[in-house]
This record gives C-alpha cells, structure tokens and sequence, in this order.
C-alpha cells in the first residue's frame, strides 16, 4: 500500500508540522509542511492504485495537522492563528477530498456527519482554548475568527450536501437565533458576524424550498413549513433580540 518514497515523505511531512509547531519561530516550516502535504496528494491522487491508500493517507493528512492544533492552540491562544488555520484547513480539505473524489465519504450524508463532527470538534477547541489559564474568549483575537469560522463552514457545507433546502433553511435559522443568544451572554462581533452569514445561507435555501414549490417538486408543506414560514418566524425573533441588545444593523437585516 505504501513505498519508500511514500513513507519517507510522510516522515518528513510529520516532523516538519511538529518542529515548526513546538517553536513559533519556525511556523514556516509547519507551512512548508502542510503545502507539502497538499500537493503530494494532489500530486499522486491520479496514480491507479490511488483508490487503494488514499482514503487512509488523506484521513491521516487531516488529523494530523488537527492533533497539532489541538495541542498548541490551547498553549499558544491568540498567537496559534497559524495552527489554528493548519488545523481547520487539514481536516475541512481531507473532508472535501474524499467527498469530491468519491472515495470513503463519497455519499452525502457520511460526508455531512463528518463535517458535523468537525464543527463539534472545532467549538470544543474553541472552549478549551478560551479556559485555559486567565483567558476569555476576546483574548484568543484572530485565532478565535478561525476557529469559529471554520466550525461554521463545516456546518454549512453540511447543511448543503443534505439536498434538503427546506431543512437546511430552518436549521441555518436556527444557528441564526444560537449566535444571536449566544451574543448576548458573550458580546462579540463575531456570534453576529456569523448570524449574518447564516441568515444568508437561509435566505438562499430558502428561495429553492420556493422555487420547488412553484415548480410543484417535493411536498409542498415541508417547502411552505421548513423552508418559508418557520425559517420567518425564526428572523423575526432573530430580529427582535438582536433590537433588544442594541444591534440595530443585524435587527435591520433580520
């Protein structure tokens, strides 16, 4: 399943990460190391016996810059917006690369309850980081925008690969209505920055749930229910709280 070559690169892949994560100094090396690992995949994936040791590689690709991630970013907080990005962008492309090569996550749902569990995954990271030691979550400053950020991509690209636009706008609406909660126990531009995107994403699946109604496909109760009224219901009240808190930009939008 694996040459010589294959496994000298991959020695050199995970030393790399390791020595460039254990001093800050020599992030370029963790750099170098996931290019390298981007474009020694990108690179071999055509050969025929790709379909053989690619699905494992890759995975293995992904968790290891993630493992660094979960490792340094507690210790580093607000100067780990590097690992942070390794760690998000490791797992998120291993992901995408086994759904769009058609290999282990080929179908839909196994790669949306992957991109799940990494969203979980990245908002545990997120809280251990902001617990560690006398920090909060404004003191993790860019870190916290890349965590946060690529927590809620999986979570849309989830919500994508379901094929469901009405579910997808509901629920879009209700991680809405989470951030705009969670906005009032913790002030941050980004629970609103973020509500903002998902209200986005709702409004857009939820001109298919009306497009597929109008075109009579599906059952016309679950596009009027999850993909109109309800997805409604849920901006109002989105825009009431966010009035209640002063937001008056994001109430405006909602």
């Amino acid at each position: 399943m694996i040459g010589p070559p294959g496994a000298a690169l991959a020695a050199i892949i995970t030393l790399s990460a390791m020595a460039g994560a254990l001093n800050l100094r020599l992030e370029a090396i963790h750099i170098g190391a996931f290019a390298a690992a981007l474009i020694g995949l990108f690179a071999l994936s055509g050969q025929d016996s790709a379909a053989i040791w690619f699905t494992p590689i890759t995975a293995w690709a992904g968790a290891l810059f993630f493992g660094v991630a979960v490792i340094r970013v507690p210790e580093l907080g607000s100067r780990a917006v590097t690992l942070a990005g390794t760690g998000v962008l490791g797992p998120l492309g291993a992901i995408v690369a086994l759904h769009m090569s058609r290999h282990a996550l080929a179908d839909g749902y196994a790669a949306a309850g992957a991109l799940l569990v990494l969203a979980a995954a990245l908002a545990w990271l997120i809280a251990a980081a902001a617990a560690r030691g006398a920090r909060t979550l404004a003191s993790l400053k860019l870190t916290l925008w890349m965590l946060a950020g690529g927590a809620f991509s999986a979570f849309a690209a989830a919500m994508l690969l379901l094929g469901a636009p009405a579910l997808a706008a509901s629920a879009f609406m209700l991680a809405a209505l989470g951030l705009i909660l969670l906005n009032w126990r913790i002030a941050h531009a980004l629970w609103l920055t973020l509500a903002w995107a998902a209200g986005g994403f709702a409004l857009l699946t939820g001109a298919v749930a009306a497009v597929l109604f109008l075109s009579e496909q599906g059952s016309p109760w679950l596009q009027l229910g999850l993909g109109l009224a309800a997805p409604a219901a849920l901006a109002a009240l989105c825009a009431y709280l966010a009035g209640a808190r002063a937001a008056q930009a994001s109430a405006g939008f909602f």
